[in-house]
């Protein structure tokens, strides 16, 4: 008689398995088979499987306005696919949709068939999951205004919601639909453009779980931060800027933010294209003193020293440094390694394109990694830097040697080295 572990302890053990590997699973037996599929279709796997999904109803919607649907695809599936997914990504349905009309007779309106899919695919996951992350894909412009969460079981589908990434110039109807059911997300991620809709605002004030915040800023966006600087989110604990960083017109709308938010905060990534200066360090370091990792620009050595001393639980800090000597940078790793606080044990340094890499390597990293080896405690070093630069670098072989004599003794932990010419060389 055969023996069977129990589904949960499969299930259990599946969770850490990639995605192929659960492909292979699919063919061992049905409960592994089953198991496997719930895991995988987390996300969706397969447009024409999601087709196939659909409610008869639908598919007679889809055939009554000239969409055909294949004959393999409108017989029923194994599984009720739908209620497996917890991510949906609006912008991967748009694609997949555009895709699958290319397949359709020349004479059907596009626009139009593409709004009908789309209601129907949205109100069949409305009415039969529950989500958990969901992506309204920066550059969805195609997608038409749809307000799915007034179909039937919008309110339940994501009342549950974690995870929401959106550009700030969806339509303001969705967002005043959204803000009226999600006030859980744990995290937000939003690309600021020049307009911002109406309701966005609203969205994002009525967190109160909010953890990660990520803002990602066009030229010209978050001219509306004013209407957050005085939000007040008492779990957020991350907060980047990517890409281009508030003016310094605004940098007094940050300081207000963080007046309210930083003390929770973990993680500050801000921007790297401008120079904020001492006097705004200062106040980061006032308002953020729990913070754990910190992306920042470089200007000179005594505000690399102020970080260090203020933030005594400090683990990792990610550098763009603005110097045109690379000596400066390697008195920047000995500042690090002197004045940083006893559990740090991460830098990333971005040169830019005002060193080369080949000349930076004549620094004496010996004595660097020596003085690191004397810490107490010597937690094992992360070094990792960038370069826009286009020479290619070859570490010369005493290097390499010595990255691998400072690993093996526990030292270094990982040391990468990213440029235009040479995208991943580490140790």
């Amino acid at each position: 008689m055969a023996l069977y572990l129990p589904a949960d302890c499969i299930k259990e053990t599946f969770e850490y398995l990639e995605d192929k590997d659960l492909r292979s699973c699919l063919l061992v037996n049905r409960l592994w088979c089953e198991v496997s599929v719930r895991i995988l279709w987390r996300v969706m796997q397969n447009f024409n499987t999601l087709i196939a999904c659909l409610t008869n109803k639908s598919k007679a919607i889809l055939y009554k306005n000239g969409i055909k649907v294949s004959t393999s695809i409108s017989r029923s599936p194994l599984f009720n696919y739908i209620i497996f997914i917890k991510m949906l990504g609006i912008n991967t349905i748009n694609d997949e949709i555009t895709g699958f009309l290319k397949h359709q007779p020349s004479t059907l309106q596009k626009h139009k068939s593409m709004v009908i899919i789309t209601r129907e695919i949205l109100k069949m996951f409305m009415n039969q999951t529950t989500l958990i992350i969901l992506h309204f894909d920066f550059g969805s412009t195609n997608i038409p205004n749809i307000p799915f969460t007034a179909y039937p079981g919008g309110k339940e589908c994501l009342s549950d919601l974690s995870e929401f990434s959106c550009s700030s110039d969806i339509f303001p109807e969705f967002f005043c639909q959204i803000s009226r059911i999600c006030h859980n997300l744990q995290s937000l991620k939003i690309l600021f453009t020049r307009f911002i809709s109406n309701g966005l605002v609203e969205l994002i004030s009525v967190q109160k779980h909010l953890k990660t915040f990520i803002i990602i800023l066009e030229i010209g966006g978050l001219k509306n931060f004013e209407n957050l600087q005085y939000v007040t989110f008492p779990q957020l604990q991350i907060l980047t800027f990517e890409h281009e960083s508030p003016d310094y017109k605004r940098l007094i709308r940050l300081i207000n933010f963080l007046k309210n938010n930083g003390k929770n905060l973990k993680v500050l990534g801000l921007g790297k294209e401008i120079y904020y200066g001492n006097s705004f360090i200062l106040d980061i370091v006032n308002f953020c003193p729990n913070l754990r990792s910190l992306r920042i620009t470089y200007k000179d050595l005594y505000t690399l020293k102020y970080i260090l001393i203020g933030y005594e639980q400090l683990e990792s800090i990610d550098i763009l440094c603005c110097n045109d000597d690379y000596i400066l940078e390697r008195e920047l790793l000995e500042m690090i390694v002197e004045y940083s606080p006893k559990n740090f044990h991460e830098i990333k340094i971005d040169m830019g394109c005002n060193v080369d890499l080949d000349t930076a390597f004549q620094w004496n990293l010996k004595s660097i990694f020596e003085s690191w080896a004397k810490r107490v405690p010597c937690i094992p070093l992360s070094l990792t830097i960038t370069s826009n630069l286009e020479s290619e670098i070859k570490l010369q072989e005493s290097n390499v040697e010595l990255l691998e004599k400072f690993k093996k003794f526990g030292v270094i932990k990982e040391f990468k080295i990213f440029n235009d010419m040479t995208e991943d060389w580490h140790c």
